[in-house]
Parts: structure tokens; C-alpha cells; sequence
């Protein structure tokens, strides 16, 4: 019975989650004898800083299993899903209302704000004849690059600064060799007009 409880009310937040979420991974995890769900979920929000930009968000949940036996459940969140030593804040929410309070945190801004300003903005590519949203056919080929040199990416924001447009890619670990080599390889793809190694983020500078 305990177990029929809990499954029922897993798969009812994971149908609200898809609702809300363009991205749900439910995974189970344990630690220090405790069983838990972790909920990894990306969607798309607008409004959350001072422009109008849509901007990819990821939210990190954890629930312990016993915790889904009842209608109100205890859960906690990552107020920065990037960093594995950013705070997780403790909320009560009855089951028909938790996935909206998970999508709320982001909403209302109730996360990081450093990390609300790291978030990948979203532009849309509309193709007038097809009708369609499409890829940056650069972008693509530029983090496609970058990943052969077994970087972990982290986060990709796309934005302009006084009228120039450039990509910053934050990653982790690269050695001064891979830099050079990588600085070479997307200076001379078409489009890109210098590359720059800033702290934690890589900035390629594109030619509009």
C-alpha cells in the first residue's frame, strides 16, 4: 500500500511537471540510508530578468520517497542547479499544487540570481516560407567544437552588447594547450570574429 502511494503520486507530479517543463528526468538516489527522487527539469521563461528575453532554466528537486505517501509533501530545491555546493531550500506543498510550486521558484525569481543572469537565452529563428523555428546552423557547429575537446559545458548564453552579438559558453577545466587549440579551430569558421578565455567562460565573438 505504502508503495501504490507513492508511485501514484510520482507519476501525477511527473505528468504536471510535462506540462509545465519542455525536459523531466525523475531519477531515484541514495544516500546516508535515505532514499530519495531527484527531479532534473528544463523549460523556457520569460520575463525573469529586467528584458523580455526567453531564457532556459533547469530546476533541481529532491523528495524523499517516504514523503510521497502523503497529500502534503516535504521537498527541497537547488537555488543554483550548477553548483553542487549551492544552498537547497525546504518547502511544503500538497500534491495537486507541487509541480507548480517547483515551476514558481523560477518564476518568481526565487533561485540564485547569478544564476537566473547564466541562463542560455533562447532566440527564435523563424523561417517565413516554412513557418518553423530553427536552429543557429553556428552555434550548433561552435559548441559541437567545443564538446570534441571533452569540456564539460555548463551553462550558454547568447546576447549582444552596444549592437555585437557573442556566445559565452561557461565550462569547467581546460588546459592552456586546448585553449589554444580550440581558439584556433573556431577562428577559422565563418562568422566568428575572435575568441576571448574569461574567467570560468569562453566568449566567441560573432559577426552579424
Amino acid at each position: 500500500m505504502l508503495y501504490e502511494k507513492v508511485k501514484i503520486n510520482l507519476n501525477r507530479l511527473d505528468y504536471n511537471l510535462k506540462e509545465l517543463y519542455s525536459d523531466v528526468k525523475i531519477t531515484e538516489r541514495t544516500t546516508h540510508n535515505k532514499f530519495f527522487f531527484q527531479i532534473e527539469a528544463i523549460g523556457r521563461f520569460e520575463n525573469l530578468l529586467e528584458s523580455n528575453e526567453t531564457r532556459e532554466v533547469k530546476s533541481l528537486v529532491l523528495i524523499e520517497k517516504n514523503d510521497l505517501n502523503f497529500e502534503e509533501v516535504k521537498w527541497s530545491y537547488s537555488v543554483d542547479p550548477t553548483n553542487s555546493k549551492a544552498d537547497f531550500i525546504e518547502r511544503i506543498s500538497k500534491v495537486e499544487e507541487l509541480a507548480r510550486d517547483i515551476y514558481n521558484t523560477v518564476s518568481k525569481r526565487q533561485m540564485d540570481s547569478a544564476y537566473l543572469k547564466r541562463t542560455p537565452v533562447l532566440y527564435e529563428l523563424i523561417n517565413e516560407n516554412l513557418n518553423v523555428i530553427e536552429e543557429d546552423p553556428l552555434e550548433k557547429e561552435i559548441i559541437g567544437i567545443v564538446e570534441k575537446f571533452d569540456v564539460s559545458i555548463e551553462d550558454m548564453i547568447t546576447e549582444k552588447v552596444k549592437g555585437k552579438k557573442h556566445l559565452k559558453i561557461y565550462y569547467k577545466k581546460m588546459s592552456i594547450s586546448d585553449k589554444l587549440k580550440l581558439e584556433a579551430k573556431l577562428n577559422n569558421l565563418q562568422g566568428v570574429s575572435y575568441i576571448s578565455f574569461i574567467d570560468d567562460f569562453i566568449k566567441v565573438n560573432l559577426i552579424d
